[in-house]
């Protein structure tokens, strides 16, 4: 009986045909390979859940002197001195001041000014992206970004309900605690508020 493209039957001889002209030749065996070396771990080596080892970044710093007040803290020049504070306090590397659009109200320490606006203005996203972060609890306040040689800090400090707030941020080589940023968004609240 012929075949031909529309038959619907199928041949097994010829199928057996396609299939050897469509195998390679038989390759020699492969040698087995040599076992793979291991290693054992003893039960006292094995530790599940426990804390990983101690980082630098585990310490946290702290203000190694409060603000003193002074006439040098009357305008512009203030937040100047308040920033000085901020880098000679905390050990820091640099601190900047930004307003909620963007401009840049003053800098101290080692970045200069085009990181400053950059980073600035990347902290106020970062925080408009925050508030939009569980919501129920209300806006962000605070943000640590760890780096690789360190930490960014960003502060939300209230100022009026009218006037929104002010954005500081610190570099430095550890994160801050919590009583510092307190301490830091006080100090910057009673200055804008003109205390």
């Amino acid at each position: 009986m012929p075949s031909g493209p529309s038959d619907s039957s199928y041949d097994l001889t010829k199928a057996r045909a396609i299939a050897a002209r469509l195998r390679s030749p038989a390759a020699p065996a492969a040698a087995a390979p040599a076992p793979a070396a291991y290693v054992r771990f003893s039960r006292a080596q094995i530790k599940l859940g426990n804390e990983p080892p101690s980082t630098e970044l585990e310490r946290h710093a702290d203000l190694a002197e409060e603000l003193t007040w002074s006439s040098s803290m009357m305008g512009s020049g203030g937040w100047r001195a308040m920033l000085d504070w901020c880098v000679s306090s905390l050990d820091a590397d640099a601190a900047f001041i930004v307003d909620e659009r963007g401009l840049v109200i003053a800098a101290a320490g080692l970045l200069d000014a085009s990181s400053v606006e950059e980073t600035g203005a990347r902290l106020i996203v970062t925080f408009e992206q925050g508030d939009q972060m569980l919501r129920s609890h209300g806006q962000a306040l605070s943000v640590t970004v760890e780096l690789e040689s360190g930490c960014l800090v960003g502060m939300r400090v209230p100022v009026r309900d009218d006037e929104g707030a002010l954005i500081v941020g610190i570099v430095g080589p550890l994160p801050l605690t919590h009583e510092a940023r307190r301490k830091i968004a006080a100090a910057f609240t009673k200055k804008a508020l003109g205390l």
